[in-house]
């Protein structure tokens, strides 16, 4: 079983899912449209303040043409690179 910090991969999470969206030039306001959300929900979760969850993962997946599982692996990597070993298996 894997021990994860939420906080710290919830932000790699956000940071992965904002530099897909600068890629693919793709708006916050297109994220809260697919989302259904109001624009203040998605900055909290754009932010990495509020995590996403399996739903909004797919539907931003969706928007990008991403495979959320994409975005996950990408997050973690990023995480561990900044030396957060929480997201590593458990010993």
């Amino acid at each position: 079983m894997e021990s994860r910090a939420p906080s710290a991969v919830s932000a790699a999470l956000a940071d992965e899912i904002r530099a897909e969206m600068a890629r693919q030039r793709c708006t916050r306001r297109d994220v809260a449209a697919a989302l259904e959300a109001t624009p203040h929900t998605t900055e909290r979760r754009l932010s990495g303040d509020v995590p996403f969850d399996v739903v909004q993962l797919a539907r931003i997946g969706q928007l990008l043409g991403v495979d959320p599982a994409t975005f996950l692996r990408r997050a973690d990597e990023r995480a561990l690179s900044h030396g957060d070993t929480s997201t590593q298996p458990a010993a």
